[in-house]
This record gives structure tokens, sequence and C-alpha cells, in this order.
């Protein structure tokens, strides 16, 4: 469901890079298995609430702030909602995304790190790094089939390659230290390869 209030009026080159910051913030939540369930403008933010692709209790409220920077003001405002849905359909439930269209200041970023909300600016590398020819799909392992790998080649996790959590395509999928992510690359020989990446917060 999409449904505008309170616009203001911007100009045409506003108007892009707010598309353009919706196009890569939907895409991001696509790739972390989340629908858009609604989706709400108002003059100064956009909150767009989608639940997971397998279990719709599982939510994210995603609110995109179109200040140019994002202060511990807005940054309040948002989390008092995210407490009020939080309130209606328990916190273990619910995730918060803050998305600032410039960036966030010292105080905004320290302040949502302690109550565990997830901050993107539109500079962020994961905004649309897929859409370019030389970057592979990534996603993460499903459990099962990495049982089944390591089964099949008698190896733990551990021994698979690394891939540090700082690269750019791991921070897009959002996959954490201890996941595997599943690389799949052109091949001259075949049409198609699949590698597999150990998840690391650092390199030893």
């Amino acid at each position: 469901m999409y449904r505008e209030a309170k616009c203001k009026a911007m100009s045409d080159d506003e108007e892009i890079k707010i598309k353009n910051l919706l196009r890569g913030i939907k895409s991001i939540l696509k790739r972390r298995k989340y629908k858009i369930a609604s989706e709400e403008r108002f003059e100064n933010y956009i909150d767009i609430q989608c639940e997971l692709d397998s279990d719709s209790t599982q939510e994210i409220l995603t609110r995109i702030s179109l200040e140019d920077k994002v202060g511990v003001a807005v940054l309040r405002e948002y989390v008092k909602k995210l407490e009020e849905v939080e309130l209606e359909k328990g916190e273990e439930n619910i995730k918060g995304l803050l998305v600032a269209s410039n960036r966030f200041t010292h105080y905004a970023r320290r302040e949502a790190k302690e109550k565990k909300i997830w901050i993107i600016t539109s500079k962020d590398p994961r905004f649309d790094i897929f859409t370019h020819e030389l970057v592979p799909e990534h996603v993460i392992c499903p459990d099962e089939e990495l049982k089944d790998l390591l089964l099949k080649y008698n190896i733990q996790r551990r021994q698979l390659p690394k891939i540090l959590i700082s690269d750019p395509a791991v921070k897009a999928i959002g996959a954490k230290p201890g996941q595997v992510v599943k690389i799949y690359r052109e091949s001259a020989i075949a049409s198609e390869s699949i590698a597999y990446r150990l998840v690391v917060s650092r390199a030893n």
C-alpha cells in the first residue's frame, strides 16, 4: 500500500534523488528477504513497513529522513514511532532501520548504536552494488545446504575460504561473522560456478 501525506513541493532534482534513494533501500530490503507491507510519505520522511517473506510476524520499520542531516531530534522522533510499533507487536518482532538522505551527526550515530537501530546513508556502498556487471550475486547460504556441503567434502565451517564482514557485498546482504556466503560467478568453462566464503570480522 502506498499513501502520500503532507508532502512539500520539491525540485525535479530532489525528487530524482528521493526516487533513487527509495529504489536503493527497497533493493537492500528485498535482498534481505523483506516484502513491503505499507509505505507512507510525509513532509520530512518516508515510512516503509516490511514483513519477512518467511515469517510475516517479523517486521522492519524503515524511515527515510528527507532532512539535510539526521541529528538526535530526528532520531528520537523515529525511536518514539518504533517503540509504539514494538508495544503493539512485541519488541522481539520489530527491527529498526533509519536512512539519511545525506548524513548522520556523530551523536545521532552513537545513540542509534546504543538503541540497536540499523542506520544507512545514501553514500553507503550497499546501494545498487549488484547492478554492476563485475559484482557477482551474493546470498547467505541456507543452513541445510551448508550442512550438506560440509558433509560432502568432510570439512568444518572454519576451513572454508574467508571473506571480511567489511566487504561491500557482504554488507549489502546483511551477513554476519560465522555465516557462509554463496557467490554465483560466470564461468568460461561452465555457464556458472558457485563459491562459498565464511564471513569473518578480521583477516587472520
